[in-house]
């Protein structure tokens, strides 16, 4: 099973997405599963000849002999999502901004990614298929993205209300000091009731959801990815968690796991973008 991680080519897209990841399997008995943990990204999953079944938090993703596209979207959530893998596997995954992802939609977010997981057919029309033959056609993938992202600055369209909701992402991003969202509200001149509206549409948690998530996800990348710090009181104290019984509270609650026990379980892949705790490894993965 091979990673690999690219980044966004066209100067357009480069402040919508974080990054693009493309996963590979070469076996046709491959079997492995894994845990994807909260993080801000909105991910749009796309894959060639599978099925999919998603439940709730999990999701199984199976080769099939059917020539077909199967397109799913990630939605900001506050648990990890079970995914399993079976067989032969070929997909790539575009990690749009929070706030990035509203370009390319034309309904709210809410309505388009709703729960943990679901089918992504916003982008259904569009010569999308088309887009995709010729996607998986090309073998190399830094091709691949120069066809993917002449489909994106097609549909790319302006989004009125994405500086305003960057603003304030990027104040509730700011852990040191912590600002309340009364006055982040206050900050950006709007109500507290609107702000809590804005969200809900277009990003899909509220803003307190969204805070702890990316509490969360930086002090797991402070740790796993960066290497920053070696104890943990180090990486609660950075990411403003002073009370450390709070801090163990909450990745128990967003990953099922202690601080000290999901850091040592993990798999950083495609150039550390990507954290996962795999449970099922497929045969030679390290």
């Amino acid at each position: 099973m091979k990673f690999e991680a690219h980044y966004p080519i066209h100067p357009q897209l480069k402040k919508y997405i974080h990054y693009y990841y493309f996963v590979k399997t070469d076996q046709k008995n491959h079997h492995s599963s894994y845990y994807s943990f909260p993080n801000v990204t909105v991910p749009v999953n796309i894959h060639k000849n599978v099925t999919c079944t998603i439940e709730g938090d999990a999701a199984v993703v199976s080769a099939c002999e059917n020539s077909n596209f199967v397109t799913v979207a990630n939605g900001l959530r506050e648990r990890p999502l079970k995914v399993k893998w079976n067989g032969l596997i070929d997909k790539v995954t575009i990690a749009f901004t929070a706030v990035g992802i509203n370009h390319f939609i034309c309904k709210n977010l809410n309505e388009t990614v709703e729960g943990y997981t679901n089918f992504f057919t916003e982008w259904d029309g569009n010569n999308y298929t088309a887009c995709l033959e010729e996607f998986y056609a090309e073998p190399d993938n830094r091709k691949r993205i120069i066809i993917l992202e002449i489909f994106l600055v097609g549909i790319y369209r302006p989004f009125e209300k994405g500086g305003l909701l960057q603003e304030i992402i990027n104040l509730l991003s700011d852990f040191t000091p912590k600002i309340s969202v009364p006055e982040i509200a206050r900050q950006v001149n709007i109500s507290e009731r609107t702000l809590n509206r804005l969200f809900q549409l277009h990003i899909g948690v509220p803003p307190i959801a969204y805070r702890k998530i990316a509490r969360f996800r930086k002090s797991l990348e402070d740790k796993v990815i960066r290497e920053k710090f070696k104890r943990l009181t180090d990486i609660s104290y950075e990411n403003n968690y002073y009370d450390q019984s709070y801090f163990i509270r909450m990745y128990n609650n967003l990953s099922g796991k202690s601080p000290k026990d999901l850091h040592k379980c993990v798999n950083k892949l495609a150039d550390g973008n990507v954290i996962f705790e795999f449970i099922e490894k497929p045969v030679g993965f390290d």
